[in-house]
């Protein structure tokens, strides 16, 4: 009998009776497939053509430029799904690379038979509209946070959001700037009080001081 357990965690199958599952995990080809850290779960560029469930490990997303510039996206713990909103689209190309920061173990579902089990299972077809909704809004905020605002504003948000940076080198790939340029803001916002170097880590003192950046 097919082990459907890790299924059971996915946001999109959310609701549906184990039963519905399993029936359906019995019915498609739900390819699985191990990855060790570091490798390449899919490329830039390259198609789309199922639906990606995380089911164990981490992974990262990127972006990378003509000039050869990286820019992080986001990092995926499971259980969740990748690249979603892509999945289905006209040119269903991966906007970007993902790859593992630990063994990994996903799923792979075929659009055709994702579509068709949408259409009988609507609970099934609402967590997928929910998911790439709130997948569109963090989107959103990310343009928003490179295209319209500086290296301190969105430095700022990133701080309110998550409290400190432990890794600044990392960090400065996730925003897409240099390190000493990440080090020159950060020595800024510690003169204005907003933030204090502890150590490795750089700590956040006073949110609503960071609140006026961004």
């Amino acid at each position: 009998m097919e082990n459907i357990e890790d299924l059971l965690e996915i946001s999109v199958f959310r609701g549906l009776p184990e039963e519905n599952l399993r029936r359906f995990s019995g019915s498609v080809s739900l390819g699985v497939k191990h990855y060790s850290a570091g490798e390449f779960v899919a490329m830039q560029d390259s198609r789309c053509t199922g639906l990606y469930l995380l089911c164990s490990g981490r992974v990262r997303s990127y972006m990378t430029g003509s000039d050869g510039k990286q820019i992080i996206v986001e990092e995926l713990d499971a259980p969740d799904v990748l690249a979603p909103a892509f999945v289905f689209a006209t040119d269903n190309r991966f906007p970007v690379s993902i790859v593992t920061l630990a063994e990994c173990r996903i799923r792979v579902v075929n659009r055709e038979e994702m579509a068709r089990f949408m259409h009988q299972e609507p609970v099934v077809m609402m967590n997928f509209l929910r998911l790439i909704s709130d997948r569109s809004i963090f989107l959103s905020r990310k343009v928003n946070a490179f295209a319209l605002q500086d290296l301190k504003g969105r430095l700022s948000v990133w701080l309110y959001e998550n409290g400190e940076i432990r890794n600044q080198q990392q960090l400065a790939d996730r925003l897409g700037v240099a390190r000493p340029s990440l080090v020159r803001v950060l020595t800024e916002l510690a003169k204005d009080g907003a933030v204090e170097f502890k150590q490795r880590k750089v700590v956040v003192t006073d949110r609503e001081i960071l609140r006026r950046y961004f």
